[in-house]
């Protein structure tokens, strides 16, 4: 079966060749990386004799989700060295900022067979955790081969994901059986975990370590961080701020076509937009888009520490910020935070960094990919989703509501309040995460 998946990776591989080369061109992707990816790059030498924990991270998303679980897994195995793998480069570039002082980063393999095995041979890892349901067949297969424990940590599957997936339940009975332990963000990821063919006494409902985020290091750390940023972009500027966090395709353009209506209204003209696009390869593209909306503009990437008189004498109303990492230490500064991927159906992004900071929230109505989260947000009554509308009633829609925010700061202080709240009644997932990680790996030793 094995020798099969591999010959079909390796078909896919070339018929997506011309969309990887343009990608590659257009975008300076996948070419980068592809060479350590497939095995042919040696990783670093100087940590093969040291016990190894390997925890995989798809992108900046499951990076940032990982984070407090790494920091404590540092401090509960510190004879170990942790081996952090991502699959794309601002994953890679962010883990490389905040963890390379005690990980080693790499880039995790494709999953042919030849590329898998030398991996494992490099790293030589005890154990592997795995964020979010990523399931690799041959990766999983060696791993159980190798007998190393293998942990899905804050498990999720959504709806598109669980409907691939049960067409494939004949294949993926053995697959799952290398895994240790799933744990589960909620009772409906579980069973569809076991649906699939999970072990039921390996299964466990753990919750979201999402909500256990504002760790000690991390709150040091975007504390900085805004303080640096609130002076480079004048966000201390008695101005409104609206931030638009995670933006999509498609989504840019309702934004400020509502926020040119927003800045209409004679008490609101001063009113400041950010915008944090999600992928790097979209900032010209959405700097092209405010050109061609004559809207006044700075971009983050444009302002250095040699360059901080920007202007104190001088505020931009529009802020681009093209960076990576520097978002969640900017929405305490915003009084209406909208959390895109959710006016278009993409399926929603995080909402948990603004409510950390009390910050009054609206979404469009595709949360699927946060089920769990937005219906405890919305259930407290402490986030505002937006109905499903055709284009210019949804434009209109979200004008009306950043509007009313504005216009009433009670409002956005009660909404902030219970946002905060609803993260503090659903923490504890990491402590459920880690003591079964700790427990499992201390009994292999």
């Amino acid at each position: 079966m094995y020798i099969l998946y591999d010959l079909v990776l390796l078909l896919v591989l070339i018929l997506a060749a011309p969309y990887l080369l343009y990608q590659a061109v257009v975008y300076k992707k996948y070419l980068a990386n592809l060479s350590a990816r497939l095995g042919l790059r040696s990783l670093n030498p100087a940590f093969s004799s040291d016990p190894k924990i390997l925890i995989h991270c798809v992108s900046v998303g499951e990076f940032l989700a990982a984070e407090p679980l790494i920091e404590l897994l540092h401090k509960s195995f510190p004879e170990y060295k942790l081996v952090i793998s991502t699959t794309t480069i601002t994953g890679q570039k962010l883990a490389n900022e905040r963890a390379s002082k005690f990980a080693y980063i790499c880039y995790f393999p494709l999953d042919f067979s030849f590329s898998i095995n030398k991996f494992f041979d490099q790293i030589q890892p005890v154990a592997i955790v795995v964020m979010e349901t990523e399931i690799w067949p041959n990766f999983f297969r060696v791993a159980k081969s190798r007998k190393i424990p293998l942990f899905i940590a804050n498990g999720r599957i959504s709806d598109r994901s669980f409907q691939r997936y049960k067409k494939l339940k004949f294949l993926l009975t053995n697959i799952l059986s290398a895994v240790t332990y799933f744990m589960m963000q909620s009772s409906q990821d579980a069973e569809r975990i076991l649906a699939l063919g999970a072990p039921t006494n390996r299964v466990k409902v753990c919750g979201n370590i999402k909500y256990d985020l504002g760790t000690s290091a991390q709150a040091d750390r975007l504390d900085k961080l805004a303080l640096e940023l609130a002076k480079k972009l004048n966000l201390e500027d008695s101005s409104p701020l609206i931030v638009a966090g995670s933006t999509t395709p498609g989504e840019e353009e309702i934004l400020l076509t509502a926020y040119q209506q927003i800045i209409k209204d004679p008490t609101l003209t001063n009113t400041r937009l950010l915008i944090a696009p999600r992928r790097p390869e979209r900032f010209d593209e959405v700097a092209n888009l405010l050109i061609n909306n004559k809207l006044d503009f700075i971009r983050r990437s444009k302002i250095t520490s040699d360059n901080q008189e920007l202007n104190n004498s001088r505020v931009e109303k529009v802020i681009l910020l093209d960076s990576i990492g520097e978002l969640a230490a900017i929405y305490r500064y915003g009084q209406v935070i909208f959390v895109g991927g959710s006016l278009v159906p993409y399926g929603g992004h995080n909402i948990l960094e603004p409510a950390l900071y009390h910050r009054a929230i609206i979404t469009g109505p595709y949360m699927n990919n946060f089920h769990k989260i937005i219906t405890d947000f919305l259930s407290a009554q402490a986030v505002i989703q937006l109905p499903t509308l055709e284009k210019q009633e949804l434009i209109n829609a979200l004008a009306e509501k950043v509007i009313y925010l504005l216009k009433n700061t009670d409002i956005c202080e009660k909404l902030g309040k219970q946002a905060y709240q609803v993260i503090e009644e659903n923490r504890g997932a990491l402590a459920q995460h880690i003591n079964l990680i700790v427990n499992s790996i201390n009994k292999e030793k």
